[in-house]
């Protein structure tokens, strides 16, 4: 496998993602389990958020299913 450099990569506490997303105007969508993932569409709940990503200053959530993470490793580190 070939070296795939190094990145800083944020993380954010489950406790302080609903204020965040609060502020973009997406915390009802999260508390009442529509938001999709980024990756695979399912919809993604505080029991299965495996990331959140920013693209053009809008957040989305990617769920926990590992190929969904594999796939935004993917793209964070290109």
């Amino acid at each position: 496998m070939p070296a795939l450099g190094k990145k800083t990569i944020k993380a954010v506490h489950i406790a302080d993602l609903e204020p965040i997303l609060e502020k973009y105007g997406k915390g009802d969508a999260f508390r009442s389990g529509s938001m999709k993932c980024a990756v695979c569409s399912s919809a993604v709940t505080p029991d299965n958020v495996g990331s959140i990503k920013f693209s053009y200053g809008d957040p989305s959530l990617v769920c926990s299913k590992l190929s969904c993470y594999d796939e935004i490793v993917k793209v964070l580190m290109q």
